[in-house]
């Protein structure tokens, strides 16, 4: 069975290059730095995204606090 991963480098809203990746072919090694690439950019995105609240499950309540708040006054909005 052949798994392929589809990898787009969009650019702007404009699509600058496609590569598709046969995961059945990569070493465990190799699927697990694909995986940690795909996590820190899934997470950079997060992290540049104005519009998120992001809090980690083990964050202060005062963090937890500040994120609801700031979540109800966009409701608001």
């Amino acid at each position: 069975m052949e798994l392929k991963l589809l990898l787009l480098l969009v650019q702007k809203g404009e699509r600058m290059m496609e590569s598709w990746i046969d995961l059945s072919s990569l070493s465990n090694s190799e699927l697990t730095a694909l995986e940690q690439q795909i996590l820190q950019e899934q997470s950079r995105r997060v992290m540049n995204d104005p519009e998120l609240i992001v809090v980690e499950p083990d964050a202060s309540e005062e963090s937890h606090r500040e994120a609801l708040a700031k979540l109800l006054q966009r409701k608001k909005q």
